[in-house]
């Protein structure tokens, strides 16, 4: 008789029924004892007293109870109530992979990271000597956190030299449940066990590589008629030969042939460079961080691999017959941004956070294992080259700046308050965007007064020229022009030095950066793709149809850039966006993880309700980038929606939770402005500023609700500051803090008479406080850069994420002026939240708070180098 609802089996509570299978009945159950959802086993009910039964389900118990790991069901129990054994593992949500293979087969990047964290999981059982000898579909979990291997009724130990059984686990190769058949399920039991052969790992690979062989083609690897199934190639159009030859070795005849490792076929696995699609990532051209896009480490002998084609490619001849594709090895870092390839096509380098919380450049010359740091300075720097490949360009603290390409002191240039992009010609000039409102100016590379170059046109009214690029060899150059406020087709221009006045139109682009390697136009056309077109330099003018160079590039994180790039010697280097899900968690003051409130999530910001009740988070559609307001209800874990327009951004609460102030672009023109809505999002929204005003962003809203606080630049200044707009109805804004200095990240005291930022006054982020609604000077809090800060509920202390990632907390007294205490760290916030525009939210008591934490396992995105990009582009326009 199976278990009723409400039954209790020791200090479980059954709630419902699972699933059923010829291991036993599961159920979904509650501890009374730690209020938390478990799952338990139990053999089938009319099997309950047969020992042969009840030993399999111990010899689960036994070979789980060794294993922790993130791709393993977790055992947290056993038990026996009234002569009836269960296990007690960890409730997971999702589907099976069999339940999932109803529906066709999967996507290959989702093929790669399943078989990867599969082979990961192999790997930590072997390790121990454990043998699944059952892995198929059905007893692989697909949960919001990655693939789950399940039922290890029917492991087995290995003996000292490699083989099964040992310990006494199990005398023979055969469950005692089959009558003398072999443990297992047809379809994914290796040949030599049906000659007589025990299990090892080679047979757990055999499985794993029939399970791929599913995933991928939707098909049984192996039939009644036991012939080697045809390729998975031949099955499925676009699989990478390596792919291929990587499952055809897991299902060989002879273990000899296979695999011998769990972790050489992991990583083997981890090597494959895939195509299909993966989420786009996002565009947001704001002071805040940018969806994650983390860099993943390539393995030694993918490197080894690429010394073989570096050396054996010349840059010297464009016209060999084919292409040829790497990935690179970035540092142990997360946030790698744009790749900028030298103009000799043999180093590349990138802004990086690195493991230390710092950013930095980082240049990769492509003969070499490692990836040299060469300056400190801030995200989204947008480095170029100096056309010998020794000097990198970049702006950080308001100045175009310079360092050696193999580190070195750092040269100032010229001033350029927030630069967006550049390019250095042959004989030493170079031309740059100094702001994000600005027409080009040139320099002299060596430093010097910068002089204007280029004009704003006003018809159609130009507000912006950005990403400037010379033609090889030429004082002739391309670059971005932004129209009117809504800057969403940008069109690509070209000019020269010496008549900078004859302007000609190029093509309308879908974003801002193009380039112009010899004889052709490469730029966007639509959004993450990348298209080349024949240039006609003499007559300025593209010929012929754009060709499709490479798709889904991601996003630069700061103005406008793009994770592509592609030099005059034949190599480019892009990187993909990569989707990284996020679980809002409670956190103590140590750092440990108290428990998760949501399922995973792909957001980037959030914002705690005053009563702790409520969440309201911008959720982001991977599949078109789309940002919609939802509420959490942290009580009932209900989501509800509260906009559509698709370009929700920055929630805060109104103090008495009955609103949420937010940002959007609803008119479509490129520039946000802010609205509120109720909190069940009945009355729909309400605008509170809709002004020329540009990168408007909510900050706070005063605790008697009467004055919004937001963030806005002016005309053609691009410094973030401070303004305030009664909530009367009738008031207009008026600047509140307006410096030559960014300030972000506001939030003002629970006495409404102070405003916590951060701002670079000092030439990094440090945070200030100062008096509201009236300014004074500002009092400095952090004394070694801090961002991100946030009141206590009671005033006496503020909280602020240090330069090397610590959630750090400092007491204040306000009773007369503005007294700041002590400096306490309290623990480092996971590398990846410090890159979303919400680092943390914290309670009224200051005793937990509230992080986005990402969930593991998901595929990184690589840069990817293609040598002779135009070997595989003529073979396309063919």
């Amino acid at each position: 008789m199976r278990l009723q609802t409400g039954e209790r089996l020791g200090p479980y509570e059954i709630a419902s029924l699972i699933g059923v299978g010829g291991g036993g009945e599961v159920y979904k159950a509650r501890d009374l004892r730690l209020d938390r959802i478990v799952a338990i086993k139990i053999p089938p009910a009319a099997a309950a007293l047969d020992s042969s039964r009840r030993a399999l389900l111990k010899n689960e118990a036994r070979a789980i109870s060794s294993l922790a790991h993130p791709h393993i069901c977790t055992l947290h129990d056993i038990g026996e109530e009234d002569g009836l054994d269960f296990l007690v593992m960890e409730c997971l949500t999702g589907e099976t992979l069999a339940q999932r293979l109803l529906r066709g087969p999967l996507r290959l990047r989702d093929v790669q990271r399943i078989a990867v964290q599969l082979a990961d999981a192999l790997h930590a059982a072997h390790r121990i000597g454990l043998i699944h000898r059952d892995l198929k579909p059905s007893n692989v979990m697909l949960t919001g956190s990655g693939a789950k291997v399940l039922d290890f009724g029917l492991a087995t130990w290995l003996d000292s030299n490699g083989g099964s059984p040992a310990n006494g686990v199990q005398s023979t190769d055969r469950t005692v449940s089959d009558a003398g058949g072999i443990a297992g399920t047809f379809g994914y039991i290796a040949p030599e066990r049906f000659g007589g052969c025990v299990a090892d790992v080679r047979s757990d690979l055999f499985a794993l590589g029939a399970v791929i062989y599913e995933m991928t083609t939707g098909r049984k690897a192996v039939r009644g008629d036991q012939a080697d199934p045809p390729s998975i190639a031949s099955v499925t159009a676009g699989v990478p030969a390596m792919l291929d030859r990587i499952v055809s070795k897991c299902l060989a005849k002879d273990p000899a042939d296979r695999w011998q490792t769990a972790s050489d076929l992991r990583d083997a696995l981890a090597w494959v460079t895939l195509s299909d699609p993966p989420p786009k990532g996002t565009n947001r051209q704001t002071r805040r961080r940018g969806w994650t896009m983390l860099a993943v480490g390539a393995a030694t002998l993918a490197v080894a691999a690429a010394f073989v084609l570096i050396r054996a490619w010349r840059p010297s001849d464009p016209e060999s017959n084919r292409g040829m594709k790497f990935v690179i090895v970035p540092p142990e870092s997360s946030g790698v941004d744009v790749p900028i390839v030298s103009p000799d096509g043999r180093k590349v380098v990138f802004s990086a956070q690195a493991s230390d919380g710092k950013f930095g450049l980082w240049v990769r010359s492509f003969d070499s294992l490692d990836a040299k740091r060469i300056a400190d300075v801030p995200q989204g720097t947008f480095p170029f080259w100096s056309p010998d490949g020794q000097w990198v360009a970049f702006f950080a603290s308001e100045e175009l700046k310079r360092v050696a390409a193999d580190g070195g002191p750092i040269q100032n240039i010229c001033a350029a308050p927030s630069g967006r992009g550049g390019t250095w010609s042959s004989d030493g000039i170079i031309l740059f965007a100094p702001d994000a409102q600005s027409v080009l100016y040139r320099v002299p590379a060596g430093g010097g007064v910068a002089t204007k170059v280029t004009t704003f046109a006003s018809v159609p009214a130009e507000r912006s020229h950005r990403f400037p690029q010379f033609l090889a060899n030429s004082h002739e150059f391309i670059y971005s022009a932004y129209i009117g406020d809504a800057g969403k087709t940008p069109a690509i221009r070209m000019s020269s030095l010496e008549q900078p006045t004859e302007v000609a139109t190029l093509t309308p682009s879908s974003f801002a950066r193009a380039w112009a390697p010899p004889g052709y136009l490469v730029y966007q056309r639509e959004a993450g793709t990348y298209l080349a077109q024949q240039l006609d330099a003499e007559h300025r003018r593209l010929v012929g149809e754009p060709i499709p160079v490479v798709n889904h590039v991601a996003y630069g994180d700061a103005g406008g850039d793009v994770a592509f790039s592609i030099s005059n010697a034949g190599v480019l280097a892009y990187e993909t966006a990569v989707a990284q899900p996020f679980r809002l968690t409670w956190f103590d003051r140590t750092g440990r993880r108290i428990g998760a409130i949501t399922p995973p999530t792909m957001t980037d910001e959030f914002s705690l309700s005053p009563d702790e009740k409520s969440v309201a988070l911008v959720r982001i559609d991977p599949e078109n980038e789309k940002r919609d307001l939802w509420r959490l209800d942290v009580e009932r874990q209900v989501m509800s929606r509260l906009t559509t327009s698709g370009s929700a951004e920055g929630p805060r609460w109104w103090p008495d939770g009955g609103r949420i102030a937010f940002e959007a672009d609803t008119r479509n023109t490129g520039n946000r402005d802010l609205y509120s809505i109720d909190r069940g999002g009945a009355s729909g929204e309400r605008v509170l500023v809709t002004s020329t005003l540009q990168n408007k962003n909510v900050e706070d809203v005063s605790p008697d609700g009467r004055v919004l606080l937001f963030r806005a630049q002016e005309g053609v200044k691009s410094v973030g500051n401070l303004w305030m707009l009664p909530l009367d109805g009738i008031s207009h804004p008026s600047p509140y803090l307006v410096s030559s200095f960014n300030k972000s990240f506001s939030r003002l005291s629970p006495d409404g008479n102070w405003v916590a930022y951060d701002s670079n006054i000092s030439g990094r982020s440090e945070i200030y406080v100062n008096s509201f609604p009236q300014p004074t000077t500002p009092i400095q809090v952090s004394a070694a850069g801090g961002g991100d800060p946030k009141w206590r509920r009671d005033l006496g202390a503020l909280f602020y994420l240090a330069a090397n990632g610590m959630l750090t907390t400092v007491t204040v007294n306000t009773q007369h002026g503005f007294e700041v205490g002590e400096s306490v760290p309290l623990f480092e916030i996971p590398a990846a939240t410090r890159q979303l525009m919400t680092t943390y939210e914290v309670s009224r008591d200051g005793q937990r708070f509230l992080i986005a934490d990402a969930v593991p396992g998901i595929p990184q995105a690589p840069i990817t180098v293609v040598f002779n990009w135009l070997a595989d582009l003529k073979k396309t326009s063919r």
